[in-house]
């Protein structure tokens, strides 16, 4: 996923759309949006998914989110289809900087010393 929506997000999505490349990337990035809603609804403890997901989901979400714009602009939609992915995301950023986990300045590297 990451290799393709840095491949076509270079080439302006060209040869992405309908690909299967899109449909593996759309299916990775529905699987956090899934864990996102539960999160919300109280179905997942936060800090459970946090814990859990930790590095991945801020890191995903940094090289998903190319993909998210250029989804929206292709369908003309102004809502985020991944709106809790990303928010999932954000919010792990935010426990994790707090933690002194992850550089605020460089939040898709942590810091050398708390990887895990």
């Amino acid at each position: 996923m990451h290799d393709a929506i840095k491949k076509y997000s270079q080439l302006n999505w060209e040869g992405f759309d309908d690909s299967l490349e899109d449909f593996e990337a759309r299916n990775f990035g529905y699987i956090y949006e899934l864990i996102g809603e539960l999160v919300r609804e109280g179905i997942i403890d936060f800090t459970i998914a946090i814990h859990s997901l930790r590095y991945l989901l801020v890191f995903d979400w940094s090289r998903f989110e190319p993909l998210v714009k250029h989804l929206m602009e292709r369908y003309k939609v102004s809502v985020n289809p991944y709106e809790n992915f990303e928010w999932l995301a954000q919010e792990t950023r935010k426990y994790l900087e707090g933690q002194g986990r992850i550089d605020p300045g460089h939040p898709e590297i942590p810091p050398a010393a708390n990887m895990h």
